[in-house]
């Protein structure tokens, strides 16, 4: 009986059968990477306009250095939210968690699931966020670093990545 079943043709079928199981689960997995890679170009997009918005009001950027934005909040300086203040004299730009914003919030940290870290620099005139696509996806043409600033996206590192460290 087993003689039967174990014949060349059977295993080559089996073959076939295995390999594209493989070719499924690896498109799949592919799949999953260009969402990552459309969500995070989203979140970015958001967060740009955000700050744009808080341009418009203040007329200046939010100052910060290396400031990490993770899924979780921002690392090292606790912010949870981005807001532009009732008047000048208000609490405003990156918000810690706790703290109220009697203006605007403009970007809620805590709103959204972040795919992968941004990090964020600004010398109030110009800014910067450095982020990671794993894949692929539209008009960017491919994984790796990318650098959202006020005049557009780029790949590669943002300006003061390259800087070296003291």
């Amino acid at each position: 009986m087993f003689k039967k079943f174990f014949t060349l043709k059977n295993s080559s079928i089996g073959v076939v059968i295995v390999i594209l199981m493989i070719g499924i689960v690896w498109s799949q997995l592919d799949i999953r990477k260009v969402e990552q890679s459309a969500i995070v170009i989203a979140q970015v997009t958001q967060l740009r306009a955000g700050l744009s918005a808080y341009m418009a009001e203040r007329g200046a950027y939010p100052e910060g250095q290396r400031i990490t934005f993770t899924g979780s909040g921002v690392e090292g300086s606790g912010a949870a939210l981005l807001c532009v203040g009732a008047s000048p004299a208000s609490l405003e730009g990156f918000l810690k968690e706790g703290e109220m914003c009697d203006g605007t919030t403009i970007f809620r940290f805590s709103d959204i699931v972040l795919q992968m870290p941004f990090v964020y620099h600004s010398n109030g005139k110009t800014y910067s966020i450095a982020f990671f696509l794993p894949r692929a996806f539209g008009a960017f043409r491919g994984s790796g670093v990318y650098c959202a600033k006020e005049t557009g996206i780029v790949r590669g590192k943002c300006a003061y990545q390259r800087k070296r460290q003291p």
